[in-house]
């Protein structure tokens, strides 16, 4: 047999199907900072006082992109982030299951205590996490991570290329000027003089060019509508409002993103890849609109205005067109649903539902109720929102006449905030309880040549349990093992004594003098040989 490298990673099992075609292109657009009253597409209670007179919020920002893509999509008016700020809630999405920010801590605090694998640098921890990209990666796509991404560089998060190329233990750096670096309102968007080349798009330009027959995924994340408030002049000419200091640059910030949508969306379309794309809207979390609105109920609080987004899922000729749902659904259902498209099984302990279902054939209900555990705890359903303070402060709205939550009535329903009370703290403890058992996949392939080995049987054994385990690399080379206790005397061998035994890549020393799975419930990629 030729020598051969394996490529060893340790996750959560998932059961997978080989989808029937070739599986669709994903973009996932994550806004930052861009509140759910300010889409024109949603209708808004929030009525805004301009020079012209009070008008929604809906009747004054402008989202022609935006509302474009829902549209001709199926829209969640009620979708909400699991943390309303932007590193927290971002976990959710690179995670494949769907994590809370407290799960990823959880499993982070594993990670620290074991020296084989100890981060160097905080937020590499997504080295050792079973990823969106990493998982997409086994049903044959590369990936591409351009904008706001707290979790180190984007291959520490699988992703194929990026823009994340440093880690910044504050930040992100400047890989958050996706949209903002190389735009020029008289190359880009909808202001551009005719033939001009919009250079914000050159990266993920570059990324397309590269693979241009492989299904991709795509994290575009601009650090828009955020702050700094500093809109082209094109786009704040528009606003004439009376909402005091950047009121109106918040507004023109809201325009400014869906011009780089409008531009990414046109990209698309001009290489003909547009129908066999799936496309995700949803913001990372709200504004803090109470500097600006006087609501004081925003960014980085419990309520509805820092953590609910509306999701929009646009596939033309595979999705309905115009269909606007008001089930409650989570962030944490987007990697659910992109992965079933993918061709990929739920995966075991998936905080995220799948919406196609409900998308494609109207069935099914993904949550009765939503919890969020970030400053504090809050519960949300259809009729209520409960929030409690870390310092024991209860609150209690009644959502449908006071979408702001604004009026505090849990001094008058006593039964019903007791009710949520203890709901709550159960799914916080559900969220502390983090699995320990340890599943494994990889890809065998030739060294050489980086062929895809198939057919090949492997053997895990646990030598202090005595118990072994086997399988059979697909015709990717693919492998995985059913879940298997936490321990650190794991060695993977192949079952053909006629094949060499495996080996380190890097040092050539022999697997078995190794210790490879060394952490409970983590990822732990390695390169051996045979």
């Amino acid at each position: 047999m030729q020598r051969c490298g394996v490529a060893f990673l340790l996750v959560l099992l998932a059961a997978c199907t080989e989808p029937p075609e070739r599986p669709p292109n994903v973009l996932l657009i994550i806004a930052d900072d861009l509140g759910w009253p300010y889409h024109g597409f949603l209708t808004s209670p929030h009525v805004l006082k301009t020079r012209d007179g009070p008008r929604p919020a809906h009747e004054i920002v402008e989202t022609p992109n935006l509302d474009h893509l829902a549209a001709g999509g199926v829209t969640f008016t009620h979708g909400y982030n699991t943390s309303s700020t932007c590193a927290q809630s971002l976990r959710t999405y690179l995670s494949a299951q769907g994590l809370h920010s407290v799960e990823w801590a959880s499993r982070t605090t594993k990670i620290a205590t074991i020296p084989a694998v100890k981060p160097v640098v905080p937020r590499t921890e997504s080295r050792y996490l079973r990823t969106l990209p990493r998982e997409l990666a086994r049903r044959g796509y590369v990936s591409w991570e351009g904008g706001k991404m707290w979790e180190g560089t984007f291959e520490d998060a699988g992703f194929t290329r990026g823009m994340a190329k440093t880690v910044a233990p504050r930040g992100v750096g400047r890989v958050e000027r996706l949209g903002r670096h190389g735009w020029d309102p008289e190359t880009c968007g909808s202001t551009a003089r005719d033939g001009a080349r919009c250079e914000a798009l050159a990266p993920l330009g570059a990324f397309l060019d590269e693979f241009p027959d492989q299904p991709w995924f795509v994290w575009f994340a601009p650090m828009i509508p955020h702050p700094p408030l500093d809109p082209p002049a094109e786009y704040l000419r528009r606003y004439r409002t009376d909402l005091g200091v950047g009121g109106a640059p918040y507004l023109a910030n809201v325009r400014w993103f869906d011009e780089v949508v409008g531009e990414l969306l046109e990209e698309i379309e001009r290489r003909g890849m547009r129908d066999d794309t799936l496309v995700v809207y949803a913001s990372d979390n709200g504004w803090g609109v109470g500097e600006l609105f006087g609501l004081h109920r925003g960014k980085a609080t419990p309520y509805a205005l820092g953590n609910r987004t509306p999701i929009v899922f646009n596939w033309p000729g595979h999705l309905p067109s115009g269909e606007v749902y008001e089930d409650l659904v989570s962030t944490a259902d987007i990697p659910a649903t992109i992965l079933d498209y993918a061709g990929v099984s739920p995966i075991p302990g998936s905080r995220g539902t799948s919406l196609r279902p409900l998308m494609e054939h109207r069935t099914g209900r993904p949550h009765e109720f939503l919890f969020t555990q970030a400053w504090g705890r809050s519960l949300v359903t259809d009729e209520w929102r409960y929030v409690r303070f870390r310092e024991g402060r209860q609150e209690l709205y009644r959502i449908a006449t006071d979408p702001f939550e604004e009026q505090d009535v849990a001094r008058d329903e006593p039964a019903l905030r007791s009710r949520f009370a203890r709901l709550a703290r159960k799914h916080a403890a559900a969220l502390r309880h983090d699995r320990d058992d340890v599943e494994m996949m990889g890809r065998l392939v030739d060294r050489p040549t980086g062929r895809p080995l198939a057919g090949i049987e492997l053997q895990l054994r646990q030598e202090s349990r005595g118990e072994a385990w086997r399988t059979v690399t697909d015709d990717g080379g693919w492998f995985r093992f059913a879940p298997v206790p936490p321990g650190e005397d794991y060695r993977l061998e192949p079952v053909d004594a006629s094949i060499r035994p495996l080996r380190w890549a890097t040092t050539g020393r022999p697997l078995d003098g190794e210790r490879p799975i060394v952490a409970r419930g983590v990822f732990h990629p390695l390169t051996i040989s045979a």
